[in-house]
């Protein structure tokens, strides 16, 4: 049995604003994480590979509302892989997509890779969780469509240190070789230090990121 060890990497979540809310792009929790005009200033920093191919971040959760203007036409929903019904935009699941690809466009917030494409996964519908099967056919898309980077901001609630799903790490080590996988470490304060693996985590889940978050002091937002 292999452990899965908390990778240091913290991180804040910010929500789409309208211009009316706030004139200021670069939130200063966001720029707690370096997401900065100085980082998107360097080559290859916003998610803009090339004119033509630009980083495609996957984002399983509720469907994001692509209309909104910090998205500029960069988000393809994707929700007829579960049965369910998808009426309404998710706040969270826009609200994660903004955090991750809103636009440096003069308006709103600017994401982590503004210059990104997002897939956006609805595996939860209107009401509940829809994948039930742990999201397999999301990463099957999500693998063929060429995405780069998937992110995962659910997990359960409770629970002594289980921050991932039954069988759910026997699905990402299928997919080491074709993404970055990113995944909350929840907001209950869990620990993480002993996901159990029946596999070797050093050899197979290195492509995966485990998050956290701070507070405005910089301090872990849920001490051990």
């Amino acid at each position: 049995m292999s452990k899965i060890m908390k990778i240091g990497l913290l991180s804040l979540g910010a929500t789409v604003v309208s211009a009316a809310a706030s004139a200021q792009e670069y939130r200063w929790d966001m720029t707690m994480i370096g997401v900065t005009p100085e980082l998107h200033a360097q080559t290859g920093k916003t998610g803009a590979s090339s004119p033509e191919n630009n980083v495609v971040i996957g984002i399983f959760d509720g469907r994001a509302d692509r209309n909104h203007s910090d998205f500029e036409g960069r988000v393809t929903n994707i929700d007829n892989l579960y049965s369910g019904s998808y009426t309404k935009f998710s706040l969270h699941g826009t609200h994660v997509s903004g955090t991750a690809g809103a636009g440096d466009n003069g308006t709103g917030i600017a994401g982590v890779a503004p210059d990104a494409k997002i897939n956006s996964y609805a595996v939860f519908d209107d009401t509940t969780w829809r994948a039930t099967d742990l999201g397999r056919k999301a990463f099957q898309h999500a693998q063929a469509a060429g995405v780069d980077v998937v992110n995962m901001s659910y997990g359960p609630s409770v629970g002594g240190g289980d921050a991932f799903l039954t069988g759910e790490l026997n699905i990402f080590d299928d997919y080491q070789n074709d993404m970055v996988l990113v995944r909350a470490a929840g907001n209950s304060g869990v620990s993480v230090k002993a996901e159990y693996y029946a596999g070797d985590a050093s050899a197979n889940l290195g492509h995966l990121l485990i998050v956290g978050s701070v507070d405005s002091n910089k301090k872990p937002a849920f001490p051990e």
